[in-house]
C-alpha cells in the first residue's frame, strides 16, 4: 500500500516538489531558499542542490530531458540549475 514519508529537508515549509526521470528521486524547494534532492526509496535527503534564494522558493520545474531545473521564489528571479551538478546555469 501507499505510505507516508517524512523528511526533515528544509528549515520551514516545503513549498514545491518536482518529479525526476527516476521514480525514486524528487526535488523539493522550501521556505529556506534551498532545493534538495530526496531519495524516496531510502527515505533520506540525497543531497542539497543549492541555496537559490534568501527568500522562500515556491515553484520548481524540470526541462523535458530532466537535466535542468528552474526555481522561482517570492522575488522576480528565475534560477536555472544543472540537476546533476547542482550548479547555477543562469539567472533571468
Amino acid at each position: 500500500g501507499l505510505g507516508v514519508l517524512e523528511f526533515t529537508a528544509h528549515e520551514g515549509s516545503v513549498r514545491a516538489l518536482a518529479s525526476t526521470a527516476s521514480p525514486r528521486l524528487v526535488l523539493s524547494a522550501g521556505d529556506d531558499g534551498t532545493v534538495r534532492l530526496l531519495d524516496l526509496d531510502a527515505a533520506r535527503v540525497e543531497r542539497p542542490i543549492l541555496k537559490v534564494s534568501e527568500d522562500r522558493l515556491g515553484a520548481l520545474a524540470l526541462t523535458p530531458d530532466g537535466r535542468l531545473m528552474l526555481a522561482a521564489g517570492a522575488g522576480p528571479a528565475i534560477t536555472l540549475l544543472d540537476v546533476a551538478t547542482g550548479g547555477r546555469c543562469a539567472d533571468g
